[in-house]
């Protein structure tokens, strides 16, 4: 149906122009990194914060250990700010609770 409309545009206006699409901003760095860190952590259940910085090299993310270290550190604060996941000891972290998860719904 919608190729009969398109069809039908075309016919009328006599003059079409290609569409170009809209582009498309790549996500930052580190936002991919702190979706890795949500689904992996939604997969495994808990994590450290060391398997966490392992994970963030050996996915590329970064060139060593201390520079992982270095980045790591503030995304996981502002993920537990946010509520994305949460520490249960000292850093070991989880995935949030199923509260926290409906909580997050509501509000996007």
């Amino acid at each position: 149906m919608l190729a009969k409309l398109m069809e039908f545009e075309e016919r009328f206006l006599h003059n079409t122009t290609p569409v170009t699409p809209t582009p498309v901003t790549p996500a930052s760095p580190l936002v991919a990194l702190a979706e890795l860190f949500m689904k992996k952590l939604s997969d495994a259940g808990r994590m450290s914060k060391q398997e966490l910085i392992d994970m963030a090299v050996k996915e590329g993310f970064f060139p060593d250990g201390e520079t992982a270290a270095q980045g790591v550190h503030p995304m996981l604060v502002s993920m537990l700010r946010s509520e994305l996941i949460r520490e249960v000891s000292d850093g070991i972290y989880m995935p949030p609770t199923f509260s926290q998860t409906i909580n997050l719904r509501r509000v996007v």
